[in-house]
């Protein structure tokens, strides 16, 4: 019997998945028990025993191959990689250590071309020739699969499946030269991996630690034009919604943690591509900065996907309230409205505990054994310790700084809870005490005083992030303290919007702001001067396929105040899109 329990866990599907996967490996299950614990919150937890039958159970091999499959159930979904599964062409197993390769191809090819090389084209071509894809597998099981493990057939292998492409020819050379590219970067992938955990039983993502010379391998692309000093060391780690890195530039490194959030699949494609430069640039940056500490740069940068689950889940959630007849709809909104809420933040809370755990699995040592602690599964070509240092940045909230220096106790690295900086108890709050942001005003000083402009009645600021953030905030606050009068802070945008007053944004509003952790689309219009505009980016309506409205707060010169027709503009716009009513000094227009 398998007995299991999972967190907020999906409703819809689940059966079908767990049906799919039992029929793959030819088991039979009966007598299914389930039932919920505290259903209508996110603390919900599926508690289930199914009663398993069949020849793959009395097979250990095999068994635990139905296990490591079951075990990441929770998060199944349908792709082009299914048909190899369905018609067991390629096991479970096989098609997420695919999915996890084609992500990490369209990062490496993404600067030769991110159209051709996405991850779509990547499962594509996996999909297109699953005869070559059934030679990758075993190039890979070869090499790191502990049960497999063979230098010599690893090299036979590779020198078949090269074979095989430079013989590739379907007669559409444009699609053949695609598809020979990826698989030779999936080749290039296992030629520089010196671990993964894809063979790894009870994990929560697949992760790579990359030899960062394999950025020498890509053709068409000359690596030092755009990254002009190779990295020490490179993870890699995916998971069914999410997907990450970690770059560093010296073997004892220490750099902040950021999640960027994609708010649908548009915003997500848009941000793909960019990851591991952006991930490169900001621990190069963290490198020249480190430049007079021990500790060298480091950085890493979390993908976080849209929720598809959300609107099917709050479907769901909203009939079981129904049913339930113990609430009125006013109570019922309320309850959507609170439980939508937290969902989106256990969403990326999950996703980031998804990602530090399979991050942290892939380095702590056990210094007693001289191996990796949480290596049984994982064939170890570095054989080295590596000792990481994280800090908090974009999206690393209170509550998961502090969970993840448990995390690193209860895992038994070394570092212990100093794995992570900016602890509220028994560290510095990075954004209580403004630790970025001091420096950034002592460089800006300094910087005003080489340029003169020190001596000026006063200079402008135009800023990039929020004051909901650690750094934006904390430097709006250091400027309404240090500088009210002469730095005239005239531009701020971030995420959610942009905000732009020629003669200067109102320094206690800001101040609220960064109180309220509220990003600057909660910007007061009504503090506005003559000229300025408020652009809220999360306020959008669809008007068909091509076009999409944005809502702006424009503040109209005095001169045209009188006019009716603005005054009839901001009327009726406003109550179009569901916004209080603006005086007539207000215009409130739509941006396209």
């Amino acid at each position: 019997t398998l007995y299991f329990a999972w967190r907020n866990v999906q409703k819809r599907f689940f059966l079908f998945h767990f049906a799919q996967i039992a029929k793959r490996h030819s088991v039979r299950f009966s007598n299914l028990r389930f039932a919920y614990v505290d259903p209508l919150s996110v603390r919900c937890v599926l508690l289930g025993a199914i009663q398993l039958e069949g020849d793959v159970i009395q097979e250990e091999v095999n068994h635990k191959e139905f296990l490591r499959e079951f075990e990441l159930l929770k998060n199944a979904r349908q792709d082009a990689l299914t048909e190899l599964t369905d018609n067991c062409t390629i096991s479970g197993n096989s098609a997420n250590l695919l999915r996890a390769l084609a992500t990490l191809i369209e990062q490496i090819l993404s600067d030769v071309n991110p159209a051709v090389f996405s991850e779509e084209m990547c499962v594509e071509a996996f999909q297109f020739h699953p005869e070559l894809t059934v030679n990758l597998l075993q190039l890979f099981d070869a090499k790191f699969n502990p049960a497999k493990t063979c230098a010599d057939e690893f090299s036979t292998r590779r020198g078949e499946l090269l074979n095989s492409l430079k013989e590739l020819d379907t007669g559409r050379k444009k699609h053949d030269d695609r598809r020979r590219a990826i698989f030779h970067q999936a080749i290039n992938i296992a030629d520089h991996t010196l671990r993964t955990n894809a063979y790894a039983h009870h994990k929560l993502g697949i992760g790579f630690r990359l030899d960062p010379h394999y950025m020498d391998h890509v053709p068409g692309f000359e690596r030092k034009s755009k990254y002009p000093e190779l990295p020490f060391g490179i993870f890699f780690i995916k998971g069914w919604n999410f997907f990450g890195l970690h770059i560093r530039f010296r073997d004892l490194a220490r750099g902040g943690m950021r999640t960027v959030i994609a708010r649908d699949h548009e915003h997500e494609k848009f941000e793909r591509p960019n990851m591991f430069t952006e991930c490169y640039n900001l621990a190069y940056t963290q490198q020249k900065k480190n430049k007079d500490i021990p500790e060298g740069g480091a950085k890493s940068i979390m993908l976080l996907l849209p929720n598809d689950d959300l609107v099917p889940e709050r479907a769901i959630m909203l009939r079981e309230l129904e049913l339930s007849r113990s609430a009125t709809a006013d109570q019922l909104s309320k309850t959507l409205a609170e439980w939508t809420a937290a969902q989106n933040s256990e969403y990326l809370y999950y996703n980031q505990r998804c990602f530090l755990n399979t991050f942290l699995r892939l380095f702590v040592w056990d210094e007693e054994r001289g191996c990796l602690r949480y290596g049984k599964h994982v064939v170890d070509f570095l054989c080295t310790p590596e000792y990481l240092y994280l800090g908090p940045d974009e999206n690393m909230h209170q509550a998961m700084i502090e969970w993840l220096a448990q995390e690193s106790v209860r895992l038994k690295y070394q570092a212990g809870g100093a794995f992570i900086s900016g602890r509220g108890e028994t560290g510095i709050s990075h954004k209580q005490y403004a630790v970025t942001s001091l420096g950034c005003l002592q460089y800006l000083k300094h910087a005003l005083s080489y340029l003169q402009l020190n001596k000026q009645p006063f200079f402008t600021v135009k800023m990039t992030g929020g004051p909901d953030g650690d750094v934006a905030g904390n430097m709006i606050r250091l400027f309404a303290r240090h500088m009210p009068q002469t730095a005239r802070l005239t531009v701020v945008t971030d995420a959610s919007g942009t905000v732009n007053d020629p003669s200067g944004l109102d320094y206690p509003a800001l101040c609220e702001l960064f109180a309220r952790e509220q990003p600057i689309h909660a910007y007061p219009p009504r503090l506005l001067h003559d000229g300025a505009f408020l652009l809220c980016m999360w306020k959008t309506r669809d008007l068909g396929s091509f076009r999409k409205e944005m809502l702006v707060y424009e503040k109209q010169p005095a001169v045209a105040r009188a006019r009716s027709a603005c005054r009839l503009l901001a009327s009726s716009s406003t109550r179009r899109l569901g916004c209080p009513p603006r005086p007539s000094s207000w215009k409130v227009r739509i941006c396209i």
